[in-house]
């Protein structure tokens, strides 16, 4: 039986006049990549019902873009069907839903159809768009982020400047805690130099191999030793929790490295 862990992280919000009245907890789906635990994913529904989170927030990969292979959306569809009539759910796409969408031509309507869908069971898509959010007496902007193609490619050491993220997201100048869903977790320096308080990623798989002291050891864009690999990390007051994903495509592979779901706890 496919099997995930559950990894919790207890963040400090160090906002005085925005502190929640209790711990806001949120849940992060990350690179599920259409896998299924139990039948439609009943067990991974049954995990965040007993979490019981303020919040859930996917930051992408949760569907695989093949152009010889049908995506299968149906069970990805129907976990956020499940999770959406409990709690706000917030989505920002990865690569994989960024390749279908740009690229219709090669992949169908496959992305229209899923954003559709998802739309209308009352998901919160954020393409490059931004929503406030309150829990517990505290205010959360959250930001969705989508990487331009270039920054997902096999070798790739592109580097993602602040006006750049100020074209796509504008500036974060509202009052509140800022919330940015961005797949890639390599650019967190520019993440937090743009005034992400806290950014939610996935897409390294933990780095698939995983050696004790070094963690993990390889990037999808074939980085030796990836930095942000998994886990919880910060640049002076800007945090970044990477989850190492729930689930596996191509190459799927992971050694001492299981599936995670991930819990954020604002305090």
């Amino acid at each position: 039986m496919r099997k995930f862990k559950i990894a919790t992280y207890k963040i400090k919000t160090m906002q005085k006049n925005n502190s929640p009245s209790r711990p806001v907890r949120i849940v992060v789906l990350a690179d599920l990549h259409c896998t299924v635990y139990g039948e439609n994913n009943i067990r991974l529904i049954q995990a965040v019902y007993k979490i019981n989170p303020d919040i859930v927030m996917v930051v992408g990969d949760m569907l695989v873009s093949k152009p010889d292979k049908p995506t299968d959306m149906d069970s990805t569809v129907f976990l956020l069907k499940a999770l959406v009539k409990k709690y706000p759910v917030y989505y920002s796409n990865g690569n994989h839903e960024y390749r279908m969408k740009i690229y219709p031509q090669i992949y169908g309507d496959v992305y229209e159809r899923f954003q559709k869908e998802i739309r209308s069971i009352g998901v919160v898509l954020l393409e490059n768009e931004r929503c406030l959010c309150k829990a517990a007496g505290m205010k959360m902007i959250i930001h969705g982020y989508e990487l331009d193609k270039r920054f997902f490619k096999r070798f790739s050491r592109e580097k993602l400047g602040v006006e750049e993220m100020n074209q796509a997201l504008g500036r974060p100048d509202e009052k509140g805690y800022h919330i940015l869903l961005a797949h890639n977790p390599v650019f967190f320096k520019t993440y937090a130099g743009w005034g992400a308080d806290l950014t939610l990623s996935g897409h390294l798989h933990g780095g698939m191999i995983r050696l004790p002291l070094l963690g993990g050891i390889i990037s999808p864009q074939v980085q030796i030793f990836p930095k942000y690999d998994k886990g919880l990390f910060h640049i002076g007051r800007h945090q970044l929790v990477v989850s190492a994903g729930l689930g596996s495509h191509s190459i799927k592979l992971r050694f001492h490295n299981p599936t995670e779901l991930v819990v954020v706890e604002l305090q």
